[in-house]
């Protein structure tokens, strides 16, 4: 069921607050750099061949992903249904497989069955395609993104889903997804997260101070700040590149 996808450059695919209004700053006029660029072709692709209804980012360098991805669609798409977001940790599952115990794979795909059941009613969900998201690449680092993929097509087959698991990234090394939102992995339901699937909150980051080596600026920031000026910097580059595509689509 799963399945490797590669952009046209031959790279493979590894692949909230609302901002209403577009942002008015000389960055945002600047050309896109390489990461970013990955960011536009992987999103297009991925959106115009497989429909992805639901997005499975890992955790957690891949979290921010999914703020750039929803104002993508936003601005790109404002007409079809946003995609699903959701998070998947398959570290230490990965590790694990390594020496040959798959025991976290199988409570991972338990996990994973969990957050699909709940859409186990609805139709397009059910029969459509799931992407599933990493920092890096198609393989990602090491076995994660292989162990995540085996989580995510167990749960799938036990609840009797469709569609196809397809896997990419963006070839960032520079950790630019990472959101910074909180030390500890909680998590809310959706009912009080504003009806959103599976987002970490930017209000359960501290008001600790950053301290060296983390905060390399010199600049005195808490955690909450920092995750806020990161958070609107990934929407920001969403709808840029969302802009870019809805102008790419209205000259063809």
């Amino acid at each position: 069921m799963a399945e490797n996808f590669k952009t046209s450059e031959e790279q493979p695919i590894e692949p909230v607050e609302i901002i209403n209004e577009r942002p008015n700053n000389k960055e945002f006029e600047e050309p896109l750099n390489k990461v970013e660029l990955n960011v536009k072709k992987v999103i297009q692709e991925l959106h115009d061949n497989y429909h992805p209804v639901i997005y499975f980012l890992t955790t957690t360098s891949a979290v921010g992903a999914g703020y750039t991805i929803r104002e993508i669609y936003r601005t790109a798409y404002p007409d079809e249904r946003m995609p699903k977001m959701l998070f998947i940790d398959p570290s230490k599952a990965g590790e694990l497989e390594k020496r040959g115990d798959n025991s976290l794979t199988i409570n991972l795909s338990k996990e994973t069955e969990n957050k699909l059941l709940k859409y186990k009613e609805d139709k397009n969900i059910v029969n459509g395609n799931i992407a599933l998201i990493d920092e890096w690449g198609s393989s990602g680092r090491g076995t994660s993104l292989s162990t995540a993929k085996v989580a995510i097509d167990m749960a799938m087959q036990k609840l009797g889903f469709m569609g196809k698991i397809v896997s990419g990234g963006f070839r960032d090394d520079d950790r630019s997804f990472y959101a910074y939102l909180i030390r500890e992995r909680r998590r809310i339901d959706a009912e009080e997260n504003n009806g959103q699937d599976d987002f970490y909150r930017i209000d359960l980051a501290t008001n600790r101070p950053v301290k060296p080596p983390w905060n390399k600026s010199g600049v005195a920031i808490t955690e909450r700040e920092r995750a806020d000026k990161n958070v609107k910097r990934l929407k920001e580059l969403g709808i840029k590149i969302g802009e870019m595509i809805k102008k790419e689509e209205g000259e063809k």
